[in-house]
């Protein structure tokens, strides 16, 4: 077999592996209290479930609009904020977040590259991709993207997105 047959058939098993962990994730995750795994909650108690997130964006106002949109809904907590594709994936590897905002383009390696990095190392994570460049599109759900956001996008589209990703 030549190199390239090589290549697709790896590729093909990668593909296969990550599927089946998005299966695994989405069937065996428990979920208590609401349909959205956060019980309603009294004064001073925490969610039971909260969702951590990460964001990066090289804007730190974009960062601040999202942080703002994340406070907003309940059941998400920030773990930590990036301005360039290295700055995420140290984030990623110390906070284990269950959610990931990125940018397509940032300083160092870009958002698409991270994700691909990202998904080999936790392949369940949800990547919502917030960005301005419409034609990373097809990349970004090569890479299983949960949404891709143009920017500038309504709080609407943003709460929606979020709600969903709670809801899976």
């Amino acid at each position: 077999m030549n190199a390239g047959g090589i290549r697709k058939e790896q590729a093909a098993e990668g593909v296969q592996k990550k599927e089946q962990a998005f299966r695994v994730f989405r069937h065996e995750r428990p979920v208590t209290g609401t349909s959205a795994g956060v019980r309603k909650r009294g004064k001073g108690e925490m969610p039971m479930d909260t969702i951590k997130v990460v964001l990066a964006d090289d804007d730190a106002g974009m960062r601040l609009v999202v942080r703002h949109m994340l406070e907003r809904v309940e059941g998400f907590t920030l773990g930590g904020e990036a301005a360039d594709g290295d700055a995420l994936l140290e984030l990623v590897e110390k906070h284990h977040p269950q959610i990931c905002f990125l940018d397509v383009e940032m300083p160092g390696k870009s958002g698409v590259e991270c994700a691909r990095i990202i998904q080999d190392m936790d392949p369940t994570m949800v990547l919502i991709f917030a960005t301005a460049h419409d034609q990373y599109m097809g990349d970004a759900f090569e890479v299983y993207a949960f949404d891709y956001l143009i920017k500038p996008f309504k709080v609407e589209r943003v709460m929606q997105t979020l709600e969903r990703a709670r809801d899976r």
